[in-house]
C-alpha cells in the first residue's frame, strides 16, 4: 500500500491561509473604494437611529417622581426584607407627616380617620350619641390651636402632635377616668346621661386604658343604630346602663346668647366658640333675638351694646368669618385679602348691610387662643373702628390659609396656599416658618409684610 502523504508543517499552512487572504482582499480592493461613502453613511446612519430610540426608550426623570420611586423602593424592600414585620402604612404617614411638618405645623396629611373629622369640624355635623368626654389616657397634643368640635372625645379637634418625643412609659401620664362633660339635649341628655357620670363600658368594651378619642370611637357610628353604655354616678349604689341612639348631631357654634346684667339696659352678649358652615347664620339669630327683646323690654327701646366673646375661639372657615364680620361692619367694607405664590389675591368685602346700628355700642373679648378665623373678625371690626377688641393677651396669630384637597383612598392634604391681612394690610401670621424647617420660626410681631 502507498504511503500517506505526509501532514503540512503548521507554520506553512498558516503562511497559505495568509496568502489566500491576501489574494481575497486585493480583488475586492475597487469594490470597496467605489462603495466606501455610502457604506459609512449607512453604517453612521444607523448609530443615530439606535442612539435616538435609546433616548426615547430612558427619558428624563423629574426630581419629584425619582423621589416618589425611592419611597416607594424603600417601603417594598423593608416591608419585605426588614427583620420584624413592618407596618408600611404607619411607616407611610409618619414620614408623611415629618415632611409636611418641616414646613408649617397646619399643613398635614389627612388620614381616613383624620379626614373624616376634618369633615365633621367643618360641617358641624357627626353620627353619634351627643356627648362630651374628657379623661383617658392621654393624647399626644399641639401647641396650635384646631376647630372645636365638641363631640364623643375630646371637646376639641383631633390633634397628632406631630414632631414630638413619645414619653417613655415612667413619665407618661396616668389614665384618668372618662367622664361626660357635657351631655347635649335632644341627644345623650334625653337618654338619662348627666355631666360628671363616669363611662365604664360602651358596646361592652372597657373604657380602661383607653383615650377619648378611642372611646369617641365607640360611641360613633351610623344613625339608627345604638350604643350600650355602662356608667356609675355619684350617689348611685351600682353601675347602671343605657342604650343611647345614635343620630345626626348638630354642634352649635353660638354656645350662649343672653343679657349681660338687668336687660332693661340692653346689653347683649353672644359666645362664638367656632366657624362651621352656619356660625353667620347662628350669630344673626341671636343678634335679632337680642334686638326683638330689647325693643319690648328696654328703656330706651333697643340694644344699647353687644359683647362678641371670642376667647378660645379657635377659627374655622373663611367664609363664615366674613359672614360674622358682615354682621358687624359698614357694607362694602374690606374685611380680609388673602396672598399666596401660587394663590390668587383676593379680598373679601361685605355685601349686606349690617345688623348693628352704628349707634350700638361693640365690644370683642379675645385671648391668647383667639386664633384664624376670630383674628379675621376681630381685624375687622378693629381696623375699620366699628367696636373695642378687649384682652389680656395678643391673640394667637394664625394667619395662613388652608387648601383642603381630596385624595385617593378617602385621604386628603391640608396645605398653606397664602396668608390672610386685614383691612388695613396687616398680616394677621404671627410666626414665619422658615421653607424646610418648620420648626425654626422667626416672629413677624404683626408686621406687615414687605
Amino acid at each position: 500500500m502507498p504511503e500517506p502523504e505526509p501532514e503540512p508543517e503548521p507554520s506553512s499552512k498558516m503562511a497559505e491561509i495568509k496568502q489566500q487572504a491576501a489574494s481575497a482582499l486585493s480583488s475586492l480592493r475597487p469594490i470597496l473604494l467605489k462603495f466606501r461613502l455610502p457604506f459609512v453613511t449607512f453604517i453612521f446612519g444607523i448609530g443615530l437611529t439606535l442612539g435616538s430610540l435609546y433616548t426615547i426608550a430612558k427619558p428624563a426623570v423629574s426630581p419629584v417622581l425619582e423621589q416618589s420611586i425611592l419611597q416607594s423602593t424603600i417601603l417594598s424592600r423593608l416591608k419585605s426584607t426588614y427583620v420584624d414585620p413592618v407596618d408600611t402604612e404607619r411607616l407611610f404617614e409618619t414620614g408623611v407627616s415629618a415632611m409636611l411638618g418641616s414646613l408649617d405645623p397646619y399643613t398635614e396629611f389627612e388620614s381616613r380617620a383624620d379626614a373624616a373629622d376634618m369633615r365633621e369640624s367643618v360641617s358641624g355635623k357627626y353620627g353619634g350619641v351627643g356627648l362630651v368626654i374628657t379623661g383617658g389616657v392621654p393624647d399626644a397634643k399641639e401647641d396650635a390651636p384646631s376647630p372645636i368640635t365638641p363631640s364623643e372625645g375630646k371637646g376639641k379637634g383631633k390633634s397628632k402632635g406631630k414632631g414630638k418625643d413619645k414619653e417613655s412609659a415612667a413619665s407618661r401620664p396616668k389614665a384618668k377616668p372618662i367622664r361626660v362633660v357635657t351631655a347635649f339635649e335632644n341627644y345623650a341628655f334625653d337618654a338619662g346621661m348627666r355631666v360628671g357620670d363616669e363611662l365604664l363600658s360602651v358596646d361592652g368594651k372597657s373604657t380602661k386604658d383607653l383615650s377619648t378619642s378611642q372611646v369617641r370611637d365607640l360611641l360613633r357610628g351610623d344613625p339608627g343604630t345604638s350604643a350600650s353604655v355602662t356608667f356609675s354616678r355619684a350617689g348611685l349604689p351600682t353601675p347602671q346602663t343605657l342604650s343611647l341612639p345614635r343620630s345626626i348631631v348638630k354642634i352649635r357654634d353660638v354656645k350662649l346668647t343672653s343679657f349681660v346684667g338687668n336687660p332693661d339696659d340692653a346689653i347683649g352678649y353672644v359666645s362664638l366658640s367656632g366657624f362651621s358652615a352656619d356660625a353667620g347664620r347662628e350669630v344673626r339669630a341671636s343678634i335679632l333675638a337680642l334686638q326683638k327683646v330689647s325693643e319690648s323690654q328696654s328703656s330706651t327701646g333697643k340694644l344699647e351694646g353687644l359683647i362678641l366673646d371670642l376667647r378660645g375661639n379657635p377659627g374655622g372657615l373663611l367664609t363664615s368669618a366674613v359672614d360674622v364680620a358682615s354682621l358687624l361692619v359698614p357694607k362694602g367694607s374690606d374685611i380680609v385679602s388673602a396672598k399666596g405664590r401660587g394663590f390668587p389675591s383676593v379680598v373679601y368685602r361685605s355685601r349686606a348691610s349690617p345688623l348693628l346700628s352704628p349707634n350700638t355700642k361693640l365690644v370683642v373679648l379675645v385671648n391668647a387662643n383667639t386664633a384664624s378665623a376670630a383674628e379675621i373678625v376681630s381685624g375687622a371690626v378693629q381696623d375699620l373702628d366699628v367696636g373695642v377688641i378687649l384682652g389680656g393677651d395678643r391673640t394667637y396669630g394664625k394667619g395662613l390659609v388652608q387648601n383642603v384637597e381630596e385624595l385617593p383612598y378617602d385621604t386628603a392634604l391640608k396645605f398653606t396656599v397664602a396668608k390672610y391681612f386685614t383691612p388695613s394690610g396687616r398680616c394677621i401670621q404671627s410666626t414665619n416658618y422658615k421653607e424646610g424647617g418648620g420648626g425654626k420660626a422667626e416672629s413677624l410681631a404683626y408686621k406687615q409684610e414687605k
